[in-house]
Formats: structure tokens, C-alpha cells, sequence
């Protein structure tokens, strides 16, 4: 199982070209995984739906968070994806197992007396400095994300109606 893993790696990272990043979690993941199936006396190739959520319920004991956890699980289905497509095993056991529901945090945001330092913060000397602040103004008072103010365009603003159209979220 060692050698397939280290094809599906290079099988990522040449033929799929997939981010340094995602292959290292991969890697990473794989590697955890083989060796929770050496220490248990589990095949790779017959595992059942029932090992399979005790080694998610084993990486539960890590206190990894379910996102963590999830990305375990995307990257063990990728790789049973690939020993299906290199007829290695006839279908894959993972897709029949559901990823844990990932939390979703309430996103940060300034308080009143932050927003003022920090538009009492931008000068008005240059065209750019008043640039900077209105573009800090559209995005607090719109309640914008980065990105969908980085693609406004000015065909994007009526400056009849006083309203501008916003893409994204």
C-alpha cells in the first residue's frame, strides 16, 4: 500500500497539479491512515463502513476539529477514487460515508469606536489617501467582503439612484 500511495502522490502532483500544500495534507493524511491500518490489522482493499468510522472516531480522539477531520476523509476518498480508476479495487467504500458537519463561526467585525480610529486614521492629502478611505467607507457601510470591493467597476455604481451593484456572497 506504501508504493500506491507514494503513486497516488506523484499522480497529484504531476498529472492533477494540485497545490504543495493540498499533496502535503494528502501525504500527511495517507500516512496516518496506513498506519492505522498496520496497527489495527485492517486491509486497504476490504475495509467495511464500520472500520472506517472507527478510524474517524480514533482521529475524534486527536481532538482534530471536523474540518480537519473532513479533509481526512476527502482525501482517503480521493485516493480510493484513484485504486478504482487504476482497477485496483472495483468501487469505493468511502464514498458511502458522510463528512462530519463543520461548525460555522460567526465572522469577527469592529466595534463603532474602531471604525472611527481607523477612518480618523486615513489622511486626506492625495488622491490615493481619499481613495483609501472611500473604499474603507464602502466596504464598512455596505458590509462588503475584500474581494467583491477589489471587483467593483464604476459601471457597477448609478450615481443616479445613489446605489451600487454588488457581486458576490
Amino acid at each position: 500500500m506504501k508504493e500506491l500511495i507514494n503513486n497516488y502522490i506523484e499522480y497529484i502532483d504531476k498529472e492533477l497539479n494540485y497545490s504543495n500544500d493540498t499533496i502535503l495534507s494528502y501525504k500527511n493524511d495517507l500516512t496516518e491512515y496506513y498506519k492505522y491500518l498496520n496497527n489495527n490489522k485492517i486491509n486497504y482493499k476490504s475495509i467495511t463502513k464500520l472500520e472506517i468510522l472507527d478510524y474517524l472516531k480514533y482521529l475524534d480522539n486527536y481532538k482534530l476539529s471536523n474540518k480537519t477531520i473532513s479533509r481526512h476523509l476527502s482525501s482517503l476518498r480521493s485516493f480510493y477514487n484513484y485504486l478504482v480508476e487504476i482497477k485496483i479495487l472495483p468501487s469505493n467504500v468511502f464514498k458511502r460515508v458522510r463528512n462530519p458537519k463543520v461548525e460555522k463561526k460567526l465572522p469577527n467585525y469592529l466595534s463603532i469606536g474602531e471604525v472611527e480610529e481607523i477612518l480618523n486614521s486615513i489622511k486626506e492629502d492625495t488622491k490615493e489617501d481619499i481613495r483609501n478611505k472611500c473604499i474603507f467607507e464602502i466596504m464598512y457601510s455596505c458590509g462588503l467582503r475584500v474581494s467583491e470591493v477589489s471587483n467593483l467597476k464604476v459601471n457597477n455604481i448609478d450615481f443616479r439612484e445613489h446605489t451600487i451593484r454588488i457581486m458576490g456572497k
